[in-house]
């Protein structure tokens, strides 16, 4: 019986050293590596020259209402396809809702469009709220028809688009939007 006991004694502080190592590398590696910041990588630029005709596609607002991109025409549009996971996407979303002050909306229109198919509109609300996005529509395309339409293979996905409807851009990735030649190249459309 004093074996037993003595045998269950170093198992138990066999454990306890084993528990007590887990927690100390699990804080000195894990818990540094989850409070560094994460490096966004920088978006690749498509220049589409000429510019092509953007394919005509369909999303919903808000009230579940059907749009086509082509009521847009007449205005320089900013396409973006995102994502609430995305952590990209959501470093971009409150630079397109300060540049909807600074350009306003009369001849420009900044279209973001989640691909979010599992989340629900309510908590699409929730995340603006969260993250201070007051000038941006929420607009969904839960069938990713609109994304597979503009041939997007990830997310963020931008799109800059002229006044007759024709693509010049295709950004895959994170931009910063507000990089004044970035505020330039949309002036000059």
């Amino acid at each position: 019986m004093a074996k037993e006991s003595q045998n269950f004694t170093i198992i138990s502080l066999f454990a306890i050293i084993l528990a007590f190592t887990g927690y100390i590398v699990y804080n000195k590696l894990f818990k540094k590596i989850e409070l560094e910041s994460y490096d966004i990588p920088k978006a690749e630029i498509g220049r589409i020259s000429p510019p092509e005709p953007l394919p005509l596609f369909n999303f919903t607002d808000e009230n579940n209402k059907l749009i086509n991109i082509e009521q847009y025409k007449g205005k320089v549009l900013i396409i973006n396809f995102w994502a609430s996971w995305c952590q990209p996407c959501v470093k971009e979303l409150p630079q397109f809702d300060q540049m909807i002050e600074i350009f306003g909306e009369e001849n420009m229109a900044i279209i973001p469009i989640s691909i979010d198919s599992a989340v629900s509109l309510t908590r699409l609300k929730e995340f603006y709220q969260e993250h201070n996005i007051n000038n941006l529509a929420i607009y969904r395309d839960l069938g990713l028809k609109a994304y597979a339409a503009v041939m997007s293979y990830g997310v963020p996905t931008t799109l800059i688009v002229d006044r007759d409807l024709n693509a010049h851009l295709k950004v895959s990735g994170y931009l910063n939007w507000e990089d004044p030649q970035i505020m330039n190249l949309l002036n000059s459309l």
